[in-house]
């Protein structure tokens, strides 16, 4: 197969730093007759919801094909990276900002046959972003780390989720963004797209119809709420006018100039949420604040001091757990003049509202997926109509609240559960994709798994000694979503966090 490469020196400003639901079917305990009706395990699974965003791609084409200049091609057969696929792992000379000089590459080839396939050296360091999309006759990509694991492999354009001021790479027929959780030399791998001029799946913009398209009806139901976000309506893929393929791959510090901050709005908020890319939000749309829903939660006034507090300090521990126990800012508000949303370095994830008054069918939003956290001063949004429903709704947090727990008891898990849901969009600022739901690991990422974001234990009861708290670990990609491969929440969450990228993050 033939191939040419291109090395940019471009000088970078570099600064170092689903929709799916499931539960277990339990027998209810002895603590469970006060409330039998209502912690009747449900007949089909359920699940909290989360919308990824989805803004205009298109404007990361441009990025790709900037003016370059060449350098021969050359191949190291002696390169010894473990891969699957027989054949050679192409270097691309004055790759990298290790070993290389160049923090961008251009490289094109040929795939004659629907097995081809191209692979290419990626030396990266700990916390570096590698990002990457191609057009033509390729339509997936392949990241392995330097163990020869599937970090990260995609055959849609994902870009579409970042926010507009990322540097991230898009645009093409697939994109990749892996934050490189070791140093050593990674693999890149350019796969024949499955079917020329026909087409492929893309994600679609998210609307209020989506995840659960009666979830928004007077009396949705369990399975309404669970069910998955519609397969994304295919677009074409671009035909190659032979079987040839162009790649755009770049490398990148995330920032240290600013250190992440986060403050949880607890008192309403007026927004524009559009910014989330839902075509059917409302400009703007004021939501209301916590205290309108303490009821639906079986709380009183008295109880929002202790249960900000306790939401707050499960956000705090859930980041700093990412970070080795390093203390991580997360404050409170109760009122927009309290907060410092709108100062450099600070995100805000608004707790309250309505999937009505929002415009938005979800639980939890957030304004983009930021791998490398570029993008420091965001919005995510904890919507509690759902979560605060009636207790014969699996969704709703009463659910798993007989009367015979303690006040006290109640808080922590309403806490729990509203910290963790709001570290899950947090997770998608600092640049986490989904993980999978049914894999029974329940990372913090995670969508609609129950069990993960409430934390209960198998007496299927909040508020009691089986309690758990999940946390950002390593699972596979969501089903369903664009990726393969094992997604590291930990890692990204870490360097979405810190001022400069950890040594080697575990």
């Amino acid at each position: 197969m033939h191939r040419t490469q291109i090395v940019t020196p471009i000088v970078l400003t570099a600064v170092l730093t689903s929709q799916l639901g499931w539960r277990p079917t339990v027998e209810p305990s002895s603590q469970q007759t006060s409330h039998d009706e209502a912690l009747t395990p449900a007949a089909t699974p359920s699940g909290w919801t989360c919308v990824l965003p989805r803004h205009d791609p298109s404007v990361r084409a441009a990025r790709s094909g900037e003016p370059t200049r060449p350098f021969a091609s050359r191949v190291n057969p002696n390169l010894s990276i473990p891969h699957p696929q027989p054949g050679p792992v192409n270097t691309i000379t004055g790759f990298g900002t290790g070993p290389g000089t160049a923090p961008k590459a251009e490289v094109a080839g040929t795939l004659p046959t629907t097995t081809s396939s191209d692979t290419y050296a990626v030396p990266l360091r700990a916390g570096q972003v590698f990002s990457a999309t191609v057009r033509g006759s390729a339509g997936t990509l392949e990241v392995r780390d330097p163990n020869g694991v599937l970090v990260e492999g995609s055959s849609l354009d994902r870009s579409g989720s970042y926010p507009p001021g990322s540097p991230l790479l898009g645009g093409g027929n697939a994109t990749v963004d892996h934050v490189a959780a070791l140093t050593g030399t990674h693999t890149i791998t350019i796969r024949r797209a499955t079917k020329l001029g026909s087409t492929a799946p893309t994600p679609a913009a998210p609307t209020a119809a989506a995840p659960t398209a009666a979830a928004d009806a007077p009396n949705a139901s369990a399975a309404d709420l669970a069910r998955p976000t519609p397969t994304p309506t295919p677009a074409p893929v671009p035909r190659a006018p032979d079987d040839t393929y162009q790649a755009d791959l770049a490398i990148f510090e995330p920032p240290s100039n600013t250190t992440q901050k986060i403050v949880l709005e607890f008192g309403g908020a007026t927004i524009d949420t559009r910014r989330f890319g839902v075509e059917t939000a409302h400009n703007p749309v004021t939501l209301s604040p916590l205290k309108n829903f303490l009821a639906g939660l079986g709380l009183t006034p008295q109880d929002q001091p202790r249960l900000e507090a306790q939401i707050t300090d499960t956000v705090r521990k859930d980041l700093s757990a990412a970070l080795a126990g390093t203390p991580v800012e997360v404050t409170s508000a109760d009122s927009a003049a309290a907060s410092n949303f709108g100062q450099p370095g600070v995100s805000r994830v608004v707790i309250g509202g309505s999937t009505t008054e929002a415009g938005i069918s979800t639980v939890g939003i957030a304004e983009s997926v930021d791998p490398g956290n570029f993008v420091r001063e965001e919005t995510a949004l904890v919507l509690l109509d759902r979560i605060s429903g009636p207790p014969t709704d699996t969704v709703s947090l009463t659910h798993y609240l007989p009367g015979t727990i303690a006040q006290l008891q109640k808080i922590a898990f309403i806490s729990r559960a509203i910290g963790n849901i709001a570290s899950h969009e947090t997770g998608h600022l600092l640049g986490s994709w989904h993980t999978d739901p049914g894999s029974g690991k329940h990372d913090l990422m995670a969508p609609g798994d129950l069990i993960g974001a409430f934390g209960f234990g198998p007496d299927n009861i909040g508020g009691t000694a089986d309690d758990f708290q999940a946390r950002f670990g390593q699972d596979a990609f969501a089903p369903q979503e664009g990726f393969t491969g094992t997604e590291d929440t930990h890692t990204r969450t870490a360097i979405g966090l810190a001022p400069h990228p950890p040594a080697n993050p575990s």
